[in-house]
């Protein structure tokens, strides 16, 4: 009776060595699991951020290039307003020019 009672003992004892093990190795996995799927979200982040941050530039570049437009556009018509503006006083020159050499 004694021996079947230290068997018993031994016996629970191997299969709670046994569970501690079989716990070890899942928690370890748990941890393993939820290591790579922090490094995965951490990396869709990561990418998420990256195209929000290259579509602000892109649209910043766009917008750029919009007001680069529009003021080339003012100059060009200030170029051809002070053209029109130079040339219809070009004759009232010329007089003011042979008035002088005349004189």
């Amino acid at each position: 009776m004694a021996k079947e009672t230290i068997d018993r003992i031994r016996e629970a004892e191997k299969e709670a060595a046994q569970a501690v093990q079989n716990a070890t190795r899942e928690a370890d996995a748990l941890v393993v699991g939820a290591q790579k799927e922090a490094e995965s979200l951490s990396q869709e982040i990561v990418k998420k951020a990256e195209e929000s941050a290259k579509a602000a530039a892109d649209a910043a570049e766009e917008e750029g290039r919009k007001a680069q437009d529009a003021a080339a556009q003012d100059a060009d018509k200030e170029i051809e307003a002070l053209t029109k503006q130079a040339r219809s006083k070009m004759p009232e020159a010329i007089d003011s020019v042979l008035r002088a050499v005349m004189e």
